[in-house]
């Protein structure tokens, strides 16, 4: 990922939302909370007076890249890299195929070649390595988010860094306890659906 890739990226949902839109918001998972993510950081840093094409926003076990927070003069310190770097090559691990198939859903195991659930009470001053207390206001995300994450997710710290990156006032968060997935039971089904409608409620409220 470069600064200049992701920015390619963006040029393709401006078009694909000029085509087919206006959305009221989007839910996304993964890769492509990190798409949505950085589209948000750009656009309000850019344009600040133009509002964001959608209103409300629902990351499902993302983050955000790193290179985009460099491109806008955010610190990235060695030992977020370290972590960045490990936790990924541990999804690359769990996530695959021979994993999958020898495993199923106990492949997400906390501490099985990741850090999940090391940090569950959250210091804004060290999120896996970020200090979110020295990035400015106007580099939050300022529409109403929901954050959807599991603590044995590898990533896990990557959906905390996105959760701080997001305005405090506008944001949830529900730990459903698994992995990189959505686990299927009407539990976890009911709760995302609550949470999608307090976006809606909480958009519609900061108009």
């Amino acid at each position: 990922q470069t600064p200049s890739a992701i920015r390619a990226s963006h040029a393709w949902l401006d078009a694909l939302v000029a085509r087919e839109g206006p959305y009221d918001g989007v839910m996304c998972f993964s890769q492509g909370c990190s798409l949505i993510a950085s589209y948000c950081l750009y656009h309000q840093s850019g344009t600040p007076s133009s509002p964001l094409p959608f209103k409300v926003a629902i990351f499902i076990c993302g983050g955000v890249p790193f290179p985009t927070l460099e491109d806008l003069g955010v610190e990235i310190s060695e030992r977020a890299r370290e972590i960045n770097n490990s936790s990924s090559r541990a999804l690359s691990e769990q996530a695959s195929a021979d994993s999958i198939l020898a495993s199923g859903s106990n492949r997400w195991i906390a501490g099985n070649g990741n850090i999940a659930g090391a940090n569950k009470v959250v210091n804004p001053a060290n999120v896996f390595g970020l200090d979110f207390t020295r990035i400015p206001g106007h580099l939050r995300i300022k529409i109403p988010t929901v954050h959807v994450f599991g603590f044995k997710d590898p990533r896990y710290p990557a959906s905390l860094q996105l959760v701080q990156i997001s305005e405090g006032k506008l944001r949830k968060t529900y730990d459903h306890g698994g992995g990189h997935d959505v686990p299927r039971n009407s539990d976890v089904s009911e709760r995302i659906a609550e949470l999608v409608e307090w976006s809606g409620l909480a958009a519609s409220l900061s108009n």
